[in-house]
């Protein structure tokens, strides 16, 4: 998360999650342009963590719809 939280202004979030042997499972980066970012408008790390499970949740489910 890049910005100050403690006064609610996120300007951007880079989010990675990898494996346990360190392989990338997952990564996103929102700012002000994409739509994600623009619906949650984060300002807090609760903020964040809600936009970053959305995405999470919103491409497993996609990923899921294409496998079928």
């Amino acid at each position: 998360m890049f910005g100050a939280p403690e006064r609610r202004t996120v300007v951007a979030v880079h989010a990675m999650v990898v494996t346990a042997r360190g392989d990338m499972a997952y990564r996103g980066a929102w700012n002000s342009h994409q739509p994600l970012y623009k619906e949650f408008t984060p300002g807090t790390l609760d903020d964040v963590a809600r936009m970053v499970a959305t995405a999470i949740t919103r491409r497993s489910r996609a990923v899921a719809s294409q496998a079928q």
